[in-house]
């Protein structure tokens, strides 16, 4: 679908589930830029607060916590009424912003 039909309607969800999948794989290297791809390719998609959030969790997994930080950031600043957003904050503050 992604490949053939990158403009339709799920495209970007279903990029996003690449990434969730490779995620809960504990693939976070190869979910990343999968979640990327959502921010970069679907700019107006209700899914990049939440692929946002998921570059954070893998940061985080990753150990990049100044990286985790810039995304979760970005989340609260760019969609501060998203469900993201809440999540993003519980995650700050586990990391100690």
């Amino acid at each position: 679908l992604i490949q053939k039909f990158p403009e339709a309607h799920d495209a970007a969800a279903a990029q996003y589930y690449v990434g969730e999948s490779y995620y809960y794989k504990k693939m976070c290297q190869r979910a990343i830029p999968e979640y990327q791809k959502v921010i970069t390719n679907h700019r107006s998609s209700d899914q990049v607060p939440d692929a946002l959030l998921m570059l954070g969790h893998c940061s985080a997994d990753l150990n990049r916590r100044a990286d985790a930080m810039g995304f979760y950031q970005r989340v609260l600043k760019e969609y501060p009424q998203s469900t993201a957003a809440m999540l993003a904050t519980q995650r700050l503050d586990r990391l100690g912003q």
